[in-house]
């Protein structure tokens, strides 16, 4: 493949090739989208190699991780006496040889079930062998496995391997790097995973919302796939994934800045991660050791790849969960779910998916994730489940109860997953009164005050007394009273323990916080203990109180004790209770940062505080919340999502109820259901019309709501609710002067409607979506379809991106009827000029000749289409344009270079369409040999993108001047091209050899011009060793191929050097070999002023010059740098050949 060109020919249309081996290889989508995750899932410095080792694997610098994937459901079960198992145990084996230094593992995927084997003799305990591999790899017994696998037919070096390990070695160096994700996740429940993980790859890379990440995947395939297919290099990095992010979330934007206006601000949210490292909770100063306990979960989980503790609140799930973790030496992270409803705690899974998702494989534990049963949970559950067997990885989940048998056996068909936690022993609480300094005589005592051994009173009542030093009053004051079983009567018995053992302020303090109902930090309880009446040193009775009634979770987070939440609404009345609640509110809303793990919190205790003025302010930041935060608090909020649409959220006021279901609304808008979303809205619709100013407050809802990328989805007649708002602005005069308040950089009168118009066109992806559009504005007056065109600006391209974006969409389908969609266009064309708008007459026009030319390939009536429009609605210079890239694409040079200089000329495009028409023409002037003539489009092409910030613009600029060069060369002014060449060297630091594509093709390209260059000029590279060639226009190459990243990238202080050299060539030097050296970044090259010192001394004595002798024999005094350290690399491939016409050797001499 040649790699120094200018671009794709467009003999056919861009994209289709892709498209069609989408189409054509879906049967391999299965091993794309496993693909998609593991480069989701890449770290910095990661490589992913796509069919290179297996078929595809992730290479860091300490290991190398290869994945074969096979989509073979159809084909029956699999065993390990399979031909494609046994070939992937040899492959691993193999790979292992090959990367000594590195650590590898294998991973199998495959839809097809793990089968039974034929013979009894080759199972292991009348089970298949693969499903006793994960077991044997976890800690089972390895010899049974080994007997098979010595029995099996493998390679030999595979045998020898085998042979040479003893059981502990096996395990760890064979079966626990080989994994067999068999009758693994579905074609679309992987999608599902790899959407799940963009999502928050997106989010927390870049900040966007989840429509970027759902619009970013099928780029992602089509680039997985040209990248697999790929006869160059296979490599992907995270730097080309975020170059992916940014090319499919950069959008045109009609009106700059406008919809941020609308969207609201970042918001006061932040999004802390779900998944805590279990290394940064801190451990209780006092734990019973459960060793056995802990071997069965272990053991459990071992086998069933996952392991749920079921108990009461207080028996110590969570910590026996924590201890478990800590004894694999693995890296673990907990996900909280206590006091979530099925809504939220779906939510927080989807997120909690992404986020694993896109980070190295880790155990999980789900703590508290008590709805396991509800269908809303189960699910994403399941999915999650999936994912982490994939990845090898497990989970253990902590519950109040078990789940039904039906869950159970989803999550484990093989097993029960479920282990039921008791109460400590009689032995157990002896070694604890023991650990803690108690006498033995005193277990029994203990024991029974514990409610019989119940693990948090236990260790309360253990810390208490080790406190006080087991004395005699302490002993008398806790370990007296009747035994206590209930739940309910344990719940009491701590408050009758808390009056002995704890004074009344930290008994307020610790009352006051049960309502809570969550974590929180040790400024929330500081704000609750100043609350009336105060209590005197609070923080000290929160230092008294933490550990043994509060326990500390992660950071400076705490919680109060499972049997003492809520305990405050049986102490305080109900007036001392909504105090509470409205202290806790405006403590959380008056935080200058609200997490989103809070944000629930707030809302609630803003209800139940009564406080109208609180409901209104936390709906008032959920409402200025911008898209993105929007995405980033949803999920933490599914009780507002949930909310009854028939009563009112806040009947004690209609204002705050109605800005509530408002708030509401917005949060159904990033990822709820159109029905929800719809009912919502008619609820809010009813509640509208109570409220004073209506009017105003309607428009601000249909403001908000239209602005929302997604409500196009959610409501599709959406332009029905466009219209209701413009006629809002029509007649309240307050929303008249907003709406007349908008002013765009680039001039011109915009009006809101037209801003939210445009935010939605995006919503229209059919070209018969699209006329029916137009049909429908059909019906609406002039003046009103003036308002909603008025953000499409002629000369910016917003006209054509309004009219394609259909196409474009439509067009990636495998079934896209380009015919159908040729005669749509031409019937909104109709539509338009009887709307006397023919700039909109044409831009159909044209996207009709595009449907047959790019998807029809019919440039006959491609050209007939733009005839008639012309004919019909005028000349347009966009006519001229179009016109130009048929031929373009056809490779017609003579045909295009005048229609394109005419487009040019005429004017009227935006910057980077002026440099695309001038290097086009500068392309084509090449190809037709008048060099003199692409020079000055080059130059012009230059002068048009170098004012633009865009990375890859900054390239495509930096590389017209290596264009610019060339075709100056070819003129017969090489003069010129050195001096352009200085420039683009010069500028070349400013942009990433590492960062975008276009950024790392320009440092190699512009490299391989200088080379060109130096040969053209001194004929010193013999053609046999290196056809060297340049491509017209290959230096402003905006899509090079993806293998240029692979091609060494030579020193830029040698590049300074060649063109040095080429300089001297010259008849008449233009001075640069002589200063060269002050352009250098390093400072001068040993090896390279020798050389340059021996070449002078060479021509002067060839010229008798003396001088000339002299001032070889002393050159420039640099830092000399030692050749061995600065050794030249070629930044061009020893077999490239690129196409390029040569110009004549006479041309320039």
């Amino acid at each position: 493949m040649d790699v120094f060109e200018s671009g794709p020919r467009l003999g056919s249309p861009y994209g289709d090739p892709a498209r069609q081996a989408v189409a054509a290889l879906r049967g391999y989508g299965y091993q794309i989208y496993a693909s998609g995750l593991a480069w989701v899932g890449l770290a910095d410095g990661e490589l992913l190699h796509l069919e290179v080792a297996e078929d595809y694997s992730v290479m860091t610098r300490q290991a190398l991780t290869g994945t074969q994937v096979k989509d073979t459901a159809g084909s029956g079960k699999i065993s390990l006496q399979s031909v494609d198992v046994r070939s992937a145990i040899d492959n691993f084996v193999d790979m292992v040889s090959r990367n000594p230094t590195r650590v590898v593992s294998l991973h199998y995927l495959t839809t097809a079930e793990v089968g039974l084997e034929r013979r009894k003799d080759q199972r292991v305990d009348n089970q298949s062998a693969l499903h006793y591999w994960r077991q044997a790899a976890a800690g089972a017994d390895v010899a049974p496995l080994r007997k098979l696998l010595e029995a099996l037919d493998l390679k030999p070096a595979t045998k020898s391997f085998v042979l040479a390990r003893n059981d502990m070695a096996l395990r760890s160096e064979l079966l626990a790097r080989v994994h067999w994700h068999c009758g693994a996740s579905s074609f679309e429940n992987l999608r599902d995973e790899l959407e799940a993980g963009l999502i928050e790859f997106v989010a927390s890379a870049r900040r966007l919302s989840s429509q970027v990440a759902r619009n970013l995947l099928p780029a992602m395939v089509e680039r997985l796939l040209l990248t697999a297919t790929s006869k160059g290099s296979r490599q992907l990095r995270r730097a080309d994934l975020l170059s992916l992010v940014d090319s499919v979330s950069m959008v045109s934007v009609p009106v700059d800045q406008l919809p941020a206006a609308f969207s609201g601000s970042a918001g006061a949210f932040s999004r802390p991660s779900l998944l805590i490292s279990t290394s940064e909770l801190p451990m209780p100063s006092l734990v019973a050791p459960r060793t056995e306990l802990l071997a069965d979960i272990d053991a459990i989980r071992c086998k069933a790849g996952i392991a749920i503790a079921c108990a009461a609140t207080g028996l110590g799930k969570t910590l026996l969960a924590r201890l478990a973790a800590s004894r694999t030496n693995d890296h673990w992270v907990i996900i909280d779910f206590r006091d979530l409803g099925p809504t939220e705690t779906a939510s927080r899974l989807s997120v909690a998916l992404g986020e694993l998702v896109a980070r190295p494989p880790t155990h999980v534990i789900l703590d508290d994730l008590n709805e396991i049963d509800h269908p809303t949970v189960r699910d994403p559950l399941l999915r999650l489940m999936a994912s982490l067997r994939r990845r090898d990885a497990t989970a253990i989940i902590t519950t109040y109860r078990p789940p039904a048998p039906a869950t159970q056996h989803l999550l484990s068909p093989q097993e029960s997953p479920v282990l039921e936690v008791p109460y400590f022993s009689d032995s157990e609480v002896s070694a604890l009164v023991s650990s803690t300094g108690g006498q033995i005589k005193y277990a029994d005592a203990v024991y029974r005050a514990a409610s019989l051994g119940h693990p948090q009173l236990t260790i309360a009542i253990l810390l208490r007394l080790s406190a006080a030093g087991w004395s005699r009053a302490s002993v008398a004051a806790l370990l007296g009273g009747n035994i206590q079983i209930e739940m309910g009567a344990e719940r009491r018995a701590m408050r009758q323990r808390l009056v002995a053992a704890v004074p009344a302020e930290a008994q307020s303090l610790l009352f006051r916080t049960s309502l809570i109902g969550g974590t929180f930090d040790r400024g929330l309880a500081m704000t609750l203990g100043a609350a009336a009446p105060p209590i005197a040193l609070a923080g000290l009775s929160l230092d008294r109180l933490v550990g043994p009634w509060i326990e500390p979770w992660h950071g400076d987070r705490l919680r109060v004790s499972p049997l003492l939440e809520g305990a405050g609404l049986e102490v305080f009345t109900a007036a001392e209770c909504r105090a509470i609640h409205r202290c806790i509110a405006d403590a959380l809303m008056g935080s200058r940062r609200l997490s989103v793990l809070d944000a629930g919190t707030a809302m609630r205790h803003a209800l139940k505080s009564d406080e109208a003025a609180l409901v209104v302010a936390f709906a008032d930041g959920v409402i200025r919340c911008n898209a993105e935060t929007l995405e980033l608090v949803t999920p933490f909020l599914g009780e507002l999502g949930s909310f009854q649409t028939d009563t009112l959220i806040f009947p004690a006021n209609r204002f705050a109820s109605a800005m509530m279901r408002f708030a509401q609304l917005l949060s159904l808008l990033p990822n709820g259901a159109p029905a929800d979303a719809q009912q919502c809205w008619k609820a809010l619709e009813r509640e509208c019309a109570q409220v004073k100013g209506q009017a105003l407050f309607e428009g601000s809802v249909l403001s908000k709501l239209l602005v929302h990328e997604r409500a196009g989805e959610l409501f599709p007649s959406w332009i029905d609710l466009l219209l209701r708002f413009d006629r809002l602005t029509e007649t309240d005069t307050r929303l008249a002067e907003v709406s007349q308040g908008f002013q765009s950089p680039r001039g011109g009168n915009v009006h809101v409607s037209g801003v939210l118009f445009a935010t939605q066109m995006r919503n229209i992806t059919t070209v018969a979506g699209f006329r029916a559009l137009l049909e429908r504005l059909d019906q609406e007056p002039a003046r009103l379809r003036e308002r909603l065109f008025s953000s499409f600006q002629i000369g910016r391209g917003d006209i054509s991106i309004l009219v394609m974006h259909a196409w474009l969409k439509e067009s990636r389908a495998d079934a896209f009827d380009w015919e159908a969609a040729a005669g749509q266009y031409g019937a909104c064309a109709d539509i338009a000029i009887r709307w006397q708008n023919p700039t909109l007459a044409v831009r159909c026009a044209i996207a009709q000749s595009i449907c047959l030319d790019e998807s029809g390939d019919d440039a006959e009536r491609a050209f007939a289409c733009l005839a008639d429009a012309e004919k019909r609605f005028g000349l347009d210079i966009a006519l001229v344009r179009a016109r130009a890239k048929i031929h373009w694409r056809r490779r017609d040079h003579a045909a295009a270079l005048p229609l394109l200089a005419t487009a040019a000329r005429a004017g009227g495009q935006d910057a980077l369409e002026r440099a695309y028409i001038a290097r086009e023409a500068g392309i084509s002037a090449a190809e037709l040999g008048d060099w003199a003539e692409a020079e000055r489009w080059f130059e012009q092409a230059r002068t048009e993108a170098s004012d633009l910030q865009l990375p890859s613009v900054r390239a495509m600029a930096i590389g017209l001047l290596a264009d610019t060069a060339h075709v100056a060369c070819c003129a017969g002014r090489p003069d010129v091209a050195v001096m352009k060449l200085r420039e683009a060297l010069a500028q070349l630091p400013t942009i990433d050899p590492d960062g975008t594509l276009a950024e790392a093709y320009c440092h190699r390209v512009v490299r391989h011009a200088v080379l060109w260059l130096f040969n053209e000029l001194t004929h010193s590279v013999p053609a046999d060793v290196q056809d060297i060639r340049y491509a017209p226009g290959c230096g402003s190459n905006q899509e090079p191929p993806e293998e240029i990243r692979s091609h060494p990238l030579g020193d830029l202080d040698f590049a300074y050097y060649m063109l040095a050299d080429a300089d001297e060539a010259l008849p008449q030097p233009t001075g640069f070999h002589l200063e060269f050296r002050r352009y250098l970044l390093k400072g001068p090259i040993l090896s390279s002023e020798i050389s340059r010192i021996i070449s002078a001394g060479r021509n002067a004595i060839v010229s008798h010059n003396a001088n000339d002798f002299r001032a070889a024999a002393a050159p420039s005094r640099g830092n000399g740098r030692n050749s061995q350290s600065r050794r030249w690399t070629r930044p061009w491939p020893a077999a490239a050949k690129p196409r390029a016409r040569r110009c004549p050797a006479g041309d320039h001499r």
